[in-house]
């Protein structure tokens, strides 16, 4: 009988987390699994195309395994190996024709016309650069999970922004007008381009992966284990997907506003799966 139980109750679980995740999303495509570890994906709307950063190996491991694909947004990878020579290549921003990628201890800076890399920024001391965000000034910010801080790029320059006591394994980064936002363990900070003033804007989000706006004044974060959340300032955050149960992850996700494009980079599943909002 406990048995019987059990699986009721089992099933049941599975029933709600698939209708909670009907209820806010609807699938659109997954790719082919061909992409080899999946961390985060990005839109480029200048060629209207997704620009895929693949590990393909160990997820600290300096031995330039790493590469980029390129896929379109119908789910077709355009070109799996689009730039190699990365290691563990995580998040990515652009500027002005330029993909920048976190590389571990470094930033590369990919010419994309060209599709090659143009320049590494070393990062002395630190040990997992995370996420990248570009600002309105073109400054480029990057997440160092490791070492609790966040790294700039200004002019030729690479070095230290931020090391404050309020990092707390700081991953996604989202450059918004006047403040960089940074997606902490369990909260997003708010703090200003000039002032470096520290704001605790959204609290008990729980692990954050990716961030991403929604353009309604809420924001979407990843888990990495699984989840898609909503989550806005003096709100309670709303699961919105899920995928845990299939033991798949989320990693850094994308969200395409003028198409309400969820992304979803799916890590060991060795995926992108795109999703429309429904709510």
């Amino acid at each position: 009988m406990k048995n019987i139980i059990l699986m009721a109750l089992v099933f049941s679980f599975v029933h709600f987390v698939s209708a909670q995740n009907n209820n806010f999303v609807k699938e659109i495509w997954k790719t082919e699994q061909k992409l080899q570890t999946p961390e985060s994906v990005l839109y480029y709307p200048t060629d209207n195309i997704l620009f895929v950063s693949n590990i393909a190996g160990n997820p600290t491991g300096k031995d330039n395994k790493g590469f980029i694909s390129k896929v379109d947004l119908q789910g077709n990878i355009l070109d799996l190996k689009w730039v190699e020579g990365i290691s563990a290549p995580k998040g990515m921003a652009i500027n002005k024709g330029k993909l920048y990628v976190s590389n571990i201890d470094e930033l590369v800076e990919i010419d994309i016309a060209k599709a090659k890399i143009s320049k590494r920024y070393k990062a002395p001391g630190a040990t997992f650069l995370n996420d990248v965000a570009v600002n309105r000034y073109g400054t480029v910010f990057v997440s160092d999970m490791g070492k609790n801080t966040i790294w700039y790029l200004h002019g030729n320059k690479f070095e230290i922004w931020l090391a404050s006591d309020d990092l707390k394994k700081p991953n996604g980064l989202y450059a918004e007008q006047n403040h960089l936002l940074i997606g902490n363990k369990d909260y997003i900070l708010k703090v200003h381009y000039k002032s470096k003033q520290v704001a605790y804007y959204i609290k008990n989000t729980g692990s954050i992966d990716g961030l991403v706006p929604t353009g309604t004044g809420a924001y979407l974060i990843s888990d990495w284990v699984g989840n898609v959340y909503k989550v806005e300032a003096g709100k309670e955050k709303l699961k919105i997907f899920s995928s845990g149960d299939k033991n798949i992850n989320v990693a850094d996700i994308e969200y395409i506003q003028a198409k309400n494009m969820l992304l979803i980079p799916t890590f060991f599943d060795n995926r992108v799966a795109a999703y429309k909002l429904l709510k």
